[in-house]
């Protein structure tokens, strides 16, 4: 989708954002500044807040199995999250997307767009004020 994958780690503790042997583990929130690609297939844990100053693309199916919000700090070119391939978020999971406005254009999806299935399998999906 046009977005490089991040040199520097986005962060405001000392965790990486990054993918490793099909796990990603969130223990502390994140201020992205950059557009950040996370390969995957990818399973996300954990908690946090990801301030976001450019959106973030997930390379492969991505599954959610903690609470994750995507906080957009301004508009963004393109939705807050991507996902290349399906989405799920799982049973005890929530995933919340806030203030994301895609200023590309309609179609694109504000908060989030998912290439293949999304599933909501007793998890909880919710997205305030968005909009594409």
């Amino acid at each position: 989708m046009g977005h490089e994958q991040s040199q520097e780690s986005p962060k405001t503790g000392s965790g990486r954002l990054a993918c490793r042997k099909g796990m990603l583990q969130l223990s502390e929130d994140y201020k992205v500044e950059k557009p950040l690609f996370i390969e995957g297939p990818c399973n996300i844990t954990g908690q946090s807040i990801l301030s976001l100053e450019a959106p973030i693309s997930f390379g492969d199916n991505t599954r959610f199995d903690g609470a994750v919000t995507f906080v957009a700090s301004k508009s963004l070119q393109g939705p807050c999250a991507f996902v290349a391939g399906s989405m799920a978020v799982e049973l005890n999971a929530s995933v919340t997307f806030k203030n994301c406005f895609n200023h590309i254009g309609h179609g694109s999806g504000g908060g989030l767009r998912v290439w293949n299935n999304l599933k909501v399998l007793g998890g909880h999906l919710a997205f305030d004020a968005c909009g594409a």
